[in-house]
């Protein structure tokens, strides 16, 4: 009997127990990691942006204003080159005296060929002060003039030529250039103001 009891096994049920391990939550971010103000950073962040602001925006305006100078330039009459050598002028045509000349049907362009900021405007009110009509105010196509050149049609009366040359050489060294303009421009004269002043 006992060999019985030793073939006859007793079973024994195993019972798994399932274990949830809860993980833990994590805590808010806030929590782990207290929030730290830099003031430093944020300066600097600060100044950095508006340097680049400043940058851009400044980079934007000096490249519209230089294509709205080239603009202007392509507008203008082109000027000859300044090696200009002065011919004797044919007889001047004279206007009796007793005869008034209105200087305002003259068109004049004024060019700033100096490199000096405003020096057209102030070419352009000075001619006024003297009753021309100044039509058109602009830049040459370069800034390296030394004296005032001055332009004009082969019909203008000499009379006008110089009185025009006398307003300016109150404050330019003026030459007049040889070359007369096209009957086609449309200004009757055009001024290209340089660098160099009277003495």
């Amino acid at each position: 009997m006992p060999d019985k009891q030793k073939r006859k096994k007793r079973i024994r049920p195993i019972i798994e127990e399932e274990i949830l391990i809860k993980e833990p939550t994590p805590e808010p971010l806030q929590q782990q990691y207290p929030e730290k103000t830099n003031l430093k950073l944020i300066f600097f962040l600060t100044v950095i942006t508006a340097l680049v602001v400043g940058f851009v925006s400044g980079g934007v305006y000096v490249y519209f204003s230089g294509i709205s100078a080239v603009q202007d330039s392509e507008k203008s009459t082109p000027i000859p080159s300044p090696t200009i050598t002065p011919e004797p002028s044919a007889t001047p045509k004279q206007t009796p005296e007793s005869e008034e000349i209105d200087l305002s049907q003259y068109k004049i362009s004024v060019l700033n060929g100096s490199g000096k900021i405003g020096e057209a405007s102030k070419v352009s009110s000075l001619l006024e002060e003297n009753g021309f009509k100044v039509e058109n105010i602009g830049n040459a196509s370069r800034y390296d003039f030394e004296n005032t050149v001055l332009q004009t049609k082969k019909q203008t009366p000499q009379s006008v030529v110089v009185l025009l040359k006398k307003a300016l050489s109150s404050i330019y060294l003026v030459e007049i250039d040889s070359k007369n303009l096209p009957e086609s421009s449309e200004f009757d004269f055009i001024i290209t103001v340089g660098s160099k002043l009277a003495q």
